[in-house]
């Protein structure tokens, strides 16, 4: 806890009763991994690769309770002393494949196992309105990608890629109502999640392309799309299987142009983002709090201009020019809890 003041006070307080949790987190992870290119032929290499990991998460402090009265004054300050442990070791492993039928072009595919580690940082909160499954495990799947990309090109470049995504006990949050109707979200292990879509970037120089000859001319138009369904397969929690999972939204596209003559650049951009959920149960709305519900779609315009001097560069940039109202986030603590809005504006 720090300063309750308008200063710019940056240090812990000081009364060890008004402390409600201090916790130390000291981890260990030691990994050893091995891979190697075979080269079959010219355009064709097979890359497999395996890994071994040690974890051990430890949680050394204590939490507690402070009851306060009107005034603020603490009347009672209770604390429990806590220490955790958990130790595990695994292997994963993976392979890769390149095909490459001309120098300009490279067919890719990659296969391996997917690991994602909690730590008690997942575990231990001091949120009034969060509960947390005590029994949550790390999760665990794999991922399957295959794709088209240019090489060794300057005036374009493009990457095509296809990819599938399961996770195991994948770990997110649900809304749920305790026994006096109150909203509260609780975190843990939700069940198999799956995605799947379609990543691709795209960039040319058309101006460059039309007339090689002139290199103070440039106009680069580029694309980046990213198409993805995502879906809960199975779940012990009523009311997920089938929901969309959290904060993977189904279009995510950014396009626009850079132009440029001699030492002046400038640049437009095009952002879109389709909706998000920001539980497994896909609520829409969270309560007063609005820590849970609905991300809803947002679209953005950015602008950018630039001149390069001998020795310096000036530059500015106009953000979100039609003046959209959106947030990008919900937050379950600080500087929330509640919607975060980004910032835009004007900078030199």
């Amino acid at each position: 806890m720090g300063s309750t003041g308008k200063d710019a006070d940056f240090n812990f307080i000081s009364d060890a009763n008004a402390i409600s949790y201090d916790y130390r987190f000291p981890n260990r992870n030691v990994s050893a991994f091995a891979e190697n290119i075979f080269y079959i032929g010219d355009k064709l290499s097979v890359t497999p690769g395996v890994r071994f990991e040690y974890i051990k998460t430890t949680a050394d402090g204590f939490y507690g309770t402070i009851t306060r009265d009107l005034a603020g004054n603490i009347i009672n300050s209770a604390s429990t002393t806590e220490y955790r442990t958990n130790g595990r070791q695994f292997v994963l492993g993976g392979i890769g494949i390149s095909y490459k039928p001309v120098d300009q072009l490279d067919i890719y595919g990659n296969l391996s196992q997917n690991y994602r580690s909690i730590t008690f940082t997942d575990m231990r909160i001091a949120n009034p309105s969060s509960v947390i499954d005590p029994n949550m495990q790390d999760e665990k799947g794999y991922s399957l990608d295959l794709g088209i990309r240019s090489t060794q090109t300057t005036l374009y470049n493009f990457d095509v890629s296809a990819f599938y995504l399961n996770y195991n006990n994948r770990i997110g949050e649900v809304q749920f109502y305790d026994a006096n109707d109150r909203v509260l979200r609780r975190r843990g292990n939700i069940g198999q999640a799956v995605i799947m879509g379609l990543e691709s970037y795209a960039e040319g120089d058309f101006l460059r392309l039309a007339n090689p000859a002139n290199t103070n001319l440039s106009g680069v138009v580029f694309a980046n799309v990213a198409v993805i369904h995502s879906t809960y397969k199975a779940s012990e929690i009523a009311g997920v299987v089938g929901n969309q999972v959290e904060f993977v939204p189904n279009l995510n596209l950014k396009s626009g142009i850079r132009l440029g003559y001699k030492n002046l650049k400038g640049s437009f951009q095009y952002t879109h983002l389709s909706n998000q959920f920001s539980d497994a149960t896909n609520a829409t709305e969270g309560g007063v709090s609005a820590v849970l519900g609905l991300i809803p779609a947002y679209t953005i315009l950015d602008a950018s201009l630039s001149y390069q001097f001998t020795r310096f560069r000036l530059e500015g940039s106009l953000n979100n020019l039609t003046n959209a109202v959106y947030f990008t986030r919900r937050a379950t603590g600080y500087p929330g809890p509640g919607i975060l809005p980004p910032t835009a504006g004007v900078f030199i």
